[in-house]
């Protein structure tokens, strides 16, 4: 197992040196750890709703649900979103209102 592992971390370390604009870490701006909790928590109720899904938080239908749900899914997904986007070339003249309508 640890060879395996090893060998994931070179696999990764390598193609973090190839220079992409993906690969920088930006540690100005991190993802909020909360949202990212957030979305993983959301993600697995709407994938997996028998095993994670609140009883006491249900709508009264099934489709009411899904949207709060997917709605929520949209709106933190968006705020992280935003956060990254000044640092795309194409978004930094933008101002912050701007921004939030295009995330």
């Amino acid at each position: 197992m640890s060879g395996r592992i090893q060998k994931s971390v070179k696999l990764l370390l390598d193609d973090y040196s190839c220079d992409r604009d993906i690969d920088p870490i930006n540690t100005l701006a991190p993802p909020n750890k909360e949202s990212v909790a957030k979305i993983i928590r959301l993600l697995q109720r709407l994938i997996f709703p028998g095993y994670f899904q609140h009883t006491s938080h249900l709508c009264d239908t099934r489709k009411e649900n899904l949207t709060l749900r997917l709605e929520a899914l949209i709106r933190c997904l968006s705020d992280q979103i935003s956060l990254v986007l000044p640092y795309l070339p194409e978004y930094r003249t933008r101002d912050a209102c701007e921004m939030r309508r295009v995330g």
